[in-house]
């Protein structure tokens, strides 16, 4: 027997009815009634909370119990989250696999459930043949770029005016990157823009790009140095003993990269450069020609080191350096 306010509840209908109408103070529910009237796979421990978060939501009940059947509610209810999913899904009701519609779900990205649901070419063509197989997945994505807030195509849909639609989709995608990152560690966001952006040499090989190695014969390379997949070693370079120069580097003439040495990805390397022992370079850095970085130092990703310099002292913050003794750039 299911009793709402010491009021007897008989049915969904009435149960329903009476929350809609009612704020629960106290509940008897000995056999589970609301699970089973509400579809709810699991137990609720606290029903009192359930029954009036759920009586604001009751426009959009179905959305709601989806929402509660993928979450534990009992761990943590999640009312924000809870909030934003149900306006995604009203403003983009066709959408089930994108990495939002999953992500404002489950909070997090459940690619299992995105496998169930997304249909791929070879799947239309074994059920329809070949010919109308492709048109009819065709036409499956082009209504996914209908309702997907990441396409041009729905904002043009919405506002019938492309400059505006541009616009529209540049500030959609400024507030989704920044609520993406909001209380992000610092390595997440180094590590994600590794993966995805393309000014990184690990987005081409997270998606299979095979870069060759060159190594002049005219360079000296130990054999217990390593070099990573895309680098360039040029003529009369010296790679001494341990030095690890990662993937997609440069190392151009004459320059001397010493022992225990390790570059990063993505590494410029310019002529006559020496690399004293045990340095540590960040991606994406160039040294200028000529220059010399003193053993044992470390330098910040995306730095610039200009021609001539001479490095005495660690860099710990990306910019421009140059000189004798070395000064940053400010300007």
């Amino acid at each position: 027997m299911l009793k709402l306010n010491n009021t007897i509840i008989n049915s969904k209908h009435k149960c329903t009815n009476f929350i809609k109408l009612n704020e629960i103070s106290n509940i008897e529910d000995n056999e589970n009634q609301i699970e089973i009237y509400y579809k709810i796979n699991y137990n609720i421990n606290d029903k009192v909370s359930f029954l009036n978060v759920l009586r604001n939501y009751l426009h959009k009940k179905d959305t709601f119990i989806l929402f509660i059947n993928s979450n534990n509610i009992n761990e943590l209810f999640d009312i924000i989250r809870l909030e934003k999913f149900i306006k995604y899904v009203t403003n983009n009701n066709k959408d089930r696999v994108s990495d939002e519609y999953l992500l404002l779900r489950y909070g997090f990205i459940n690619k299992k459930d995105r496998e169930k649901r997304s249909i791929s070419k070879e799947t239309y063509i074994k059920k329809y043949g070949e010919e109308l197989g492709i048109l009819k997945y065709n036409a499956n994505i082009k209504k996914q770029k209908d309702v997907s807030k990441r396409s041009l195509k729905y904002w043009i849909n919405l506002y019938n005016d492309k400059h505006i639609a541009k616009q529209k989709l540049k500030e959609y995608q400024q507030s989704h990157i920044k609520t993406h990152f909001n209380n992000k560690s610092d390595e997440y966001i180094e590590q994600y823009n590794k993966k995805n952006s393309p000014w990184n040499v690990e987005f081409y090989l997270n998606k299979g790009f095979n870069f060759g190695t060159i190594v002049s014969t005219d360079a000296y390379v130990s054999k217990d140095a390593e070099i990573g997949k895309g680098s360039f070693i040029a003529p009369g370079v010296k790679i001494i003993s341990n030095a690890i120069i990662s993937s997609c580097c440069s190392i151009n003439t004459g320059a001397i990269i010493e022992h225990d040495t390790f570059l990063q990805s993505n590494v410029q390397i310019s002529p006559g450069s020496i690399i004293c022992g045990g340095v540590t370079i960040g991606e994406n850095t160039f040294i200028g020609a000529g220059s010399i970085i003193r053993d044992g130092l470390s330098i910040a990703n995306n730095s610039i080191i200009g021609m001539g310099s001479v490095v005495t002292r660690s860099i710990d913050i990306s910019g421009v350096y140059y000189g004798n003794p070395l000064k940053r750039l400010t300007h």
